[in-house]
């Protein structure tokens, strides 16, 4: 039989071009899972270890002689055991792990969900301003989220509360992902949005539930920019950029609930989630992932 895990929690990155870019777990999980489409099936070393150990006699001091437990093997060795079978079985179905687009479409509620993350405040710093507007870009669907204030907020709710209601609805569309992309996000926007939310009285997603990749800290550790600024980098990768810059008086008429003042917020705002995932697209591939937590 083979080897049974715990499924909980585990998400697969949604675009993975190899077999590095996987974690242990993820590892274990295409491992120990067939596609449905085949008929016939052979089991692959990880269900056959004695098998394994028979033919690969020159193997046997790297890995435990005894199974035991997955958790006593390293990555690699579960990759060598998940892409190998037995040769004494002639018939065979593709393991999930060499067919992972097979798996994708098998299992799309086990493929990681991201959203590019980012907003817009009256102020750098929550205590003394308010957030105008944020966008979320949804990898699966390709819309945006997205949320502004309004006159009503002005009117309704306290001077120091009058965000309440778009923080209270970017907590709800948050936690439709796995993980959220930002850029110098961990610096600014998640620390700005748990400060609002705190002050406003609502509940922010709790430590380890949402990951976070920051494309400013990508940047940083692996190009040479005279400057780490979103616009910097993506114009770097790409020959142009489509982020604009909007004056200052936009910003405080903003704050005041002027509706043409937040549209081009808006508008700003769509063009930084857009700039931004085509920059992590391109800088992800040479970082690990991590789970680091918003």
């Amino acid at each position: 039989m083979g080897a049974k895990i715990n499924e909980v929690r585990i998400v697969f990155p949604y675009d993975c071009n190899n077999l590095a870019y996987l974690r242990r777990p993820e590892v274990v999980w295409l491992a120990t899972h067939y596609c449905s489409y085949s008929r016939y099936r052979r089991p692959s070393y990880l269900e056959n270890y004695d098998c394994f150990l028979e033919e690969h006699p020159e193997l046997k001091r790297r890995f435990p002689s005894r199974l035991g437990s997955l958790n006593k093997l390293n990555k690699k060795d579960i990759i060598q055991l998940a892409t190998h079978h037995c040769r004494k079985i002639q018939y065979s179905t593709p393991l999930y792990i060499s067919n992972y687009k097979c798996f994708a479409k098998e299992h799309p509620e086990l493929i990681e969900r991201v959203g590019f993350l980012d907003i817009e405040t009256s102020n750098f710093d929550a205590n003394f301003g308010i957030m105008l507007t944020y966008c979320i870009l949804d990898s699966k669907t390709g819309k945006i989220l997205h949320g502004q204030i309004n006159k009503n907020d002005i009117i309704k709710y306290p001077d120091d509360k009058t965000d309440a209601r778009i923080v209270k609805k970017l907590i709800k569309d948050i936690q439709k992902f796995d993980r959220l992309v930002t850029h110098y996000g961990r610096k600014f926007d998640i620390p700005f949005i748990r400060t609002r939310a705190i002050t406003d009285g609502i509940e922010f997603p709790g430590f380890g539930s949402i990951a976070n990749d920051d494309t400013w800290l990508m940047a940083r550790r692996k190009l040479k920019l005279n400057s780490n600024r979103q616009d910097t980098v993506d114009r770097t990768l790409y020959g142009n950029t489509n982020k604009t810059r909007i004056n200052f008086n936009y910003w405080i008429a903003g704050g005041r609930g002027n509706k043409k003042a937040l549209d081009n917020i808006l508008d700003h705002n769509k063009r930084d989630v857009l700039a931004l995932r085509r920059v992590w697209e391109k800088l992800h591939e040479f970082v690990s992932r991590r789970n680091t937590s918003i």
